[in-house]
């Protein structure tokens, strides 16, 4: 399992929040879970889970409603940044391994048929 020390050095500026691919874990750097008055001694809310290290330290790994109370500290992007990010990875894949589509689960709320119609 990935831990926040993972995006924290390439993130420090930044709060950031990033899922899985089916939405069920979420990993989040240090500066969103401070943002999100996050600490080690935060019990898991119900129904939700953030994930220690065996020494009880936060790994910045969350699931259920631990997501929502650390999405909060975390401002959105706006269509046209979401835009620009979809375009890198398909640049990537495209440029890197060859790939000349990709699958996406984007949902409904950022416009999916608009952003495969620019970009495609």
């Amino acid at each position: 399992m990935p831990d926040r020390q993972l995006i924290d050095e390439v993130t420090p500026s930044h709060p950031v929040l990033v899922n899985r691919f089916d939405n069920s874990v979420f990993l989040a750097n240090t500066l969103a879970l401070t943002r999100a008055g996050v600490t080690d001694a935060t019990p898991n809310p119900p129904g939700g889970e953030f994930l220690r290290d065996a020494n009880g330290r936060m790994t910045g790994v969350l699931r259920g409603s631990a997501v929502e109370i650390v999405r909060k500290a975390v401002a959105p992007i706006s269509f046209e940044q979401r835009l620009t990010q979809v375009r890198a990875v398909l640049r990537e894949a495209r440029e890197g391994c060859g790939r000349r589509w990709i699958w996406s689960r984007m949902s409904s709320r950022w416009g999916s048929r608009r952003a495969l119609a620019i970009i495609g």
